[in-house]
C-alpha cells in the first residue's frame, strides 16, 4: 500500500480560498462593478459565510478602497524620468 504525499494546500479551508478570491475581485474591480456579487452568485452554498467574513473585514475598515494606495511610495527611490525605448523611436 502506498501513501500519497501530503500537500500544503490540504489543510486550507475552502472558505478561506474563496475569501481570498473574493478579496482579489474587490482589489481588481472594486465594490461598485458587480464582480463580487457575480462571484457570490457562483458560490451559493458558501455565499452566506463569505458575506459574513466580508462584513467583518468591512467593520474593521479593511475593505476601504483607497484610490491613492498605488501612489504611495514603497521605497526610497523616485522615478525621475522614463528611459527612452530603443524600439519606440522616442
Amino acid at each position: 500500500m502506498t501513501t500519497s504525499p501530503t500537500h500544503p494546500d490540504d489543510d486550507v479551508d475552502p472558505i478561506e480560498e474563496l475569501l481570498a478570491e473574493a478579496l482579489s475581485i474587490i482589489e481588481i474591480e472594486g465594490l461598485e462593478h458587480g464582480g463580487l456579487q457575480r462571484f457570490l452568485d457562483d458560490h451559493p452554498t458558501e455565499a452566506a459565510e463569505l458575506r459574513k467574513a466580508l462584513e467583518a473585514l468591512d467593520q474593521m475598515q479593511l475593505l476601504e478602497q483607497r484610490p491613492d494606495a498605488i501612489a504611495e511610495p514603497f521605497c526610497e527611490f523616485v522615478i525621475q524620468q522614463r528611459r527612452q525605448s530603443p524600439r519606440s523611436g522616442e
